[in-house]
């Protein structure tokens, strides 16, 4: 009795601690379902597994629906994984390896060493960036969609940068930074009175090669010149945002 605790010790500790401060650990350990704080579909969580495999440099081999195998390959080192999906979660299972060194324990199952598990987890924090991706990217663009109406709302009220006197913000342009001032703005009466329409400035560049209207960092392709003008003039306009 004795020496069997003694040999299930040994065997313990063989499986998390095998060779010269290596550390091991079950492959099933890394294949825990990640779930999915917010509703997505499945195509959707196909779409981040796929961009996270290009952004941690696995290579996709096969597919199938709720499933994609990929292999990681790095000097003598490769492992191939099947990661499966849904639209609540995702687990990454192992398949095989060459090049790292694996282990059976006493459960029947691998051990393999610890680098193994930091890739994958490396891999699913890329996955949950990419699932968060496409909502922050549009909560930036309504941003930036506010930002010029309300850039239009005030030129139309007068208040715009640039006007009754307020310097305007240089930009980008062939040669260095350039400062492009604006035509009158029609219907907008001068402070005091008069009818003298208020002249103004905004950041307004053309390229040489296209009809590009660019507004405080946000870029609109125009098809025509008579949108290119309208842009210009911080007016109502169809050119569309880059």
């Amino acid at each position: 009795m004795h020496r069997a605790l003694l040999l299930a010790a040994a065997v313990s500790l063989a499986s998390y601690a095998v060779g010269c401060g290596t550390s091991y650990a079950p492959v099933s350990s890394a294949a825990d379902a990640h779930l999915i704080a917010e509703a997505h579909s499945p195509a959707e969580v196909r779409a981040a597994v796929i961009r996270a495999l290009k952004a941690q440099r696995f290579i996709t081999e096969a597919e199938v629906p709720g499933a994609v195998r990929a292999r990681f390959e790095r000097g003598e080192e490769m492992f191939r994984v099947k990661v499966e999906y849904s639209g609540t979660q995702y687990a990454v299972h192992y398949e095989n390896s060459r090049g790292m060194e694996t282990f059976p324990d006493a459960g029947g199952g691998t051990l393999i060493e610890d680098r193994y598990h930091k890739l994958v987890a490396r891999f699913a924090k890329a996955v949950d960036l990419e699932l968060r991706r496409p909502a922050e990217q549009a909560a930036q663009a309504a941003a930036e969609e506010r930002q010029y109406q309300l850039l239009l709302e005030q030129a139309r009220a007068g208040t715009a940068p640039g006007q009754n006197g307020q310097p305007a913000t240089p930009v980008p342009g062939p040669g260095g930074m350039i400062t492009i001032p604006l035509p009158p703005l029609p219907g907008i009466p001068a402070p005091g009175g008069g009818g003298a329409s208020v002249q103004q400035q905004s950041t307004i560049k053309r390229s040489d090669t296209e009809l590009t209207c660019t507004i405080n960092g946000s870029s609109y392709a125009c098809a025509t010149q008579a949108d290119f003008d309208l842009c210009v003039r911080l007016e109502p306009h169809p050119c569309k945002r880059k």
